[in-house]
């Protein structure tokens, strides 16, 4: 009985010209289900592009490339660690050569790093492998998907105080307002 071998090419729907990198030629089901299971951030976080062929086996790659940058044998090394399962439904489409649809928001993304990089850098840890957190950055800068961390800064610039509402002062410590408000007289005292 001859094995069923499905095979296809990456048609219209996937930029091409994205990225120009060396094919590796291509890997066998031991790392090919990996790559097609990590496939949405393997494309959009480090431009991976390739066809795969599903077979009995498992799942083949074909001419897999990525941006230049990043070390493909090391991203497929890292993700391949672990055994994952294949959903059928975006995978269907992706093997039939459909681009990944882009994250949803930045915790679609967190969720990706932990499930196919926790423990990449080392058993038993969450460290993130640097490669990741520097092409999450890039994804994030290139969709304006950047968050700035921490509490609101309380700063205003003296030169534009007719901008200070209400809200720029809420919740600044009473003794650091009664101290401002003693340097505000005191200057206000000798410009008269």
């Amino acid at each position: 009985m001859a094995k069923a071998t499905s095979t296809v090419d990456a048609p219209e729907t996937m930029d091409e010209t994205l990225v120009e990198g060396t094919p590796t030629g291509f890997y066998g089901p031991d790392k090919g289900n990996a790559i097609l299971a990590a496939w949405q951030g393997m494309y959009h976080l480090f431009g991976a592009r390739g066809t795969f062929r599903v077979t009995p086996e498992g799942v083949f790659v074909d001419n897999l490339t990525c941006d230049p940058k990043y070390d493909l044998n090391q991203i497929v090394e890292d993700i391949s660690k672990h055994n994952r399962r294949l959903e059928l439904i975006p995978t269907l489409f992706w093997v039939n050569g459909e681009a990944p649809a882009d994250f949803a928001d930045v915790s679609a993304i967190t969720a990706l790093m932990v499930q196919y990089w926790r423990g990449s850098v080392e058993d038993n840890s969450s460290k993130t492998p640097t490669y990741l957190k520097d092409a999450v950055a890039d994804y994030k800068a290139d969709r304006n998907l950047l968050k700035k961390r921490g509490p609101k800064r309380k700063v205003f610039r003296l030169d534009s105080l007719d901008d200070i509402d209400e809200g720029t002062l809420k919740g600044i410590n009473p003794e650091a307002l009664a101290r401002l408000r003693e340097i505000i007289n005191a200057q206000l005292a000798t410009a008269e």
